[in-house]
């Protein structure tokens, strides 16, 4: 496959992609589904591909069925689309798919003497659904080891009791278990893609004070539909520089194996970003120019005239200004009020100011790492971490 910068139009179609396949020493080109003397399509091509065999052309056309989320996947589940159950059977058993869509676990559970009991019970679709809903709610991992949360999946069913994990530790092992799988998936999106890879990230401190920076694709699929994928959520040690910026996102570059897709970067106006532009294509491809692939971000520049047009010409500035002015008078009550208490207060002091930025805590965790010996520095760095809140 070449590579191709993305098209103006992000509305795409199959038939505008065509692209050739190798299958068991078949070639076949990916083409576009008509619809039928009624004009009506069937179902399954919401979750296929429509495959022309190029060793039969005319009245001997040959065309299949082939399964778009095996082909995500890495695998080839092709069926003659001159009949449509199989791909029926293959969309329900291995992806519990119908034509209104995911199969509802509802459907599997019938009544029976009273009681709830399972008809089938599909093991992955529970893990799935199970970690779901822990990562996206937040749930703790051990919330599957409280008798209350079994006691409301059993009232369902006792059936399902030999499938319930009954450790914290086994969440996480699906949790990783499923973030490597979708990561294999995303990574082999991104090498069938039809266009370069394109990027965005950005940073910022989150509550409990690290430094995090996103990393986000841009691309277009194999088939040609305009994709966005968060690719990793890295934190950054040490300052918030061009320099130290890059490296976290040339690590995750190198993860996906991309230094040959390499496309534009949309980033926000700061100079920071200039740097770490200039960063990133020095090492990975010093032969493509910085400042042609360093983009401005439209929304940031249409954010900072907003403000010039309310604020006047510094507006950031301003805003700080006015938030320092702030936050100065609460710490300066504070740390006279806990001066009052003596060293108790002067130490109390000392934590919070070593608390402020993720890089106070960096470096005082390593000066208090580098000092002490290796017997006691597990110890010591436990306290530290209670104490100081890491």
């Amino acid at each position: 496959m070449s590579e191709t910068d993305i098209p103006q139009s992000t509305s795409f179609s199959v038939a505008s992609t065509l692209r050739t396949l190798q299958i068991n020493n078949s070639e076949y080109e990916v083409v576009e589904v008509m619809p039928n003397k009624r004009g009506k399509t069937s179902w399954i091509w919401k979750y296929g591909l429509k495959l022309s065999d190029t060793s039969s052309s005319g009245a001997q056309q040959k065309f299949r069925w082939m399964c778009r989320r095996c082909f995500e996947e890495g695998q080839h589940v092709t069926y003659a689309s001159s009949t449509t159950s199989h791909a029926i059977t293959h969309l329900r058993d291995d992806h519990k798919l119908d034509e209104n869509g995911p199969i509802s676990v509802a459907s599997d559970i019938q009544s029976t003497s009273g009681d709830i009991a399972l008809s089938s019970f599909d093991l992955d679709h529970f893990k799935d659904l199970l970690i779901r809903w822990i990562v996206i709610m937040h749930i703790s991992f051990s919330q599957v080891e409280n008798e209350v949360f079994r006691s409301l999946l059993l009232c369902l069913s006792a059936a399902i009791a030999p499938y319930l994990p009954t450790s914290g530790m086994t969440i996480r092992n699906w949790v990783m278990d499923d973030f490597k799988q979708r990561r294999k998936q995303i990574k082999k999106m991104l090498h069938l893609s039809k266009s370069l890879v394109h990027f965005s990230f950005d940073m910022w401190t989150s509550p409990n004070y690290m430094s995090m920076i996103a990393v986000i694709a841009h691309f277009a699929s194999h088939t040609g539909e305009a994709k966005d994928c968060l690719l990793g959520l890295r934190r950054v040690q040490g300052s918030h520089s061009g320099e130290n910026m890059a490296h976290s996102i040339i690590n995750v570059i190198d993860e996906y194996e991309l230094r040959g897709q390499l496309g534009y970067f949309v980033l926000d106006n700061v100079t920071s970003n200039d740097t770490c532009v200039r960063e990133i294509l020095a090492k990975l491809r010093p032969d493509l120019d910085p400042k042609k692939r360093r983009l401005r971000c439209f929304g940031h520049i249409v954010n900072l005239a907003a403000k010039a047009f309310l604020f006047g010409n510094d507006p950031e500035a301003f805003e700080a200004e006015m938030m320092v002015a702030d936050v100065l008078q609460q710490e300066k009550k504070a740390l006279a009020a806990w001066r009052k208490l003596g060293p108790i207060g002067k130490l109390h002091n000392v934590v919070t100011y070593i608390r402020k930025t993720p890089q106070r805590r960096e470096r005082f965790l390593n000066l208090a790492n580098d000092d002490l010996v290796p017997e006691a520095r597990g110890k010591m760095v436990s306290i530290i971490v209670n104490i100081i809140g890491f």
